[in-house]
């Protein structure tokens, strides 16, 4: 009987520091008029950043993981279609896609709001 070895890849949770309503004081004292649309914009932002982050470093993992096991010269076919297969960042890729585009236009509804610089 011959001995079947399986690799199996997980991904693995990514967490940057995640940002604190501190980290858009600036951007909430420049709102100096906001009304409550204009703070749940600037929230929305900074979510719609963290959340980008977060898939931005989730692909950036991968990649890492991926450039590793094609050094290693231990890994193996089972290896590589695993990492092809399982735990792909094609997702995550499309979740990217769509955090980005949610922050230009928040970008773009905080701006209109912003007033001009002295």
């Amino acid at each position: 009987m011959s001995a079947r070895q399986a690799t199996v890849w997980a991904e693995a949770p990514f967490e940057l520091p995640r940002a604190t309503h501190a980290d858009l004081a600036p951007l909430r004292r420049r709102l100096a008029a906001a009304t409550s649309q204009d703070a749940v914009a600037v929230d929305a932002l900074e979510d719609d950043l963290r959340e980008a982050e977060a898939a931005l470093g989730a692909v950036t993992d991968w990649l890492g993981a991926v450039e590793e096991a094609l050094r290693d010269p231990r890994v193996g076919r089972r290896d590589l279609l695993a990492m092809a297969l399982g735990g792909s960042p094609v997702e995550r890729i499309e979740y990217l896609g769509s955090a980005v585009q949610n922050i230009r236009r928040r970008l773009a509804q905080v701006g209109t709001r912003l007033p001009e610089r002295p």
